[in-house]
């Protein structure tokens, strides 16, 4: 006989003491566990044929030199660019220029063995890092022909974004990327 009780999501017998199983309660069960694995199964295969033929086409679209650089195109951009890396180390004063030897296409400055971004003690986050270009620079920085200008809030607002790209006694490196 089958048992007084069923499983939740398969309906498997679940016998209780007065329960008498049968053979055919378990060839039953069997038959549904033996169901929903083959489910699965089928359900998994689909899933990596989707996988595979997602990958495929990534690995075209990759591939399209029409919206993508090919390794060779790369090559000549890298050729072309000069990078000198300096670094400076912060004085705490509102404004500090650091002077570039050439005008750079853009220049990226961020804290070494410091977190780039942090909320202060009083409250508000200082800003470490940051990018300029011709384009347009990040807070806390400003461009021009000679070389970028950081800032540093010396009072912080707690309610505020805060540059701290010239805080007193922390040592911030750049990059300055040329033609």
């Amino acid at each position: 006989m089958p048992s007084t009780n069923k499983t939740e999501h398969y309906q498997l017998n679940s016998w209780i003491g007065l329960d008498k199983p049968q053979r055919e309660d378990f060839n039953t069960d069997n038959q549904l566990i033996d169901t929903a694995l083959d489910t699965i199964h089928t359900l998994a295969q689909t899933g990596v044929s989707t996988a595979s033929s997602a990958s495929g086409a990534i690995s075209e679209h990759a591939a399209d030199n029409s919206v993508h650089l090919s390794e060779e195109q790369k090559g000549k951009i890298l050729e072309s660019l000069k990078v000198t890396i300096g670094s400076y180390t912060g004085n705490g004063a509102q404004e500090r220029m650091i002077p570039l030897s050439e005008h750079a296409l853009f220049v990226l400055i961020f804290p070494t063995m410091e977190s780039p971004v942090f909320l202060s003690s009083v409250g508000g986050t200082i800003i470490r890092f940051g990018i300029c270009s011709d384009s347009g620079c990040s807070y806390g920085l400003s461009y021009d022909e000679e070389g970028f200008t950081v800032h540093q809030n010396t009072t912080a607002n707690p309610t505020a974004k805060n540059p701290g790209l010239n805080d007193s006694n922390i040592t911030y490196l750049y990059l300055a990327f040329y033609r």
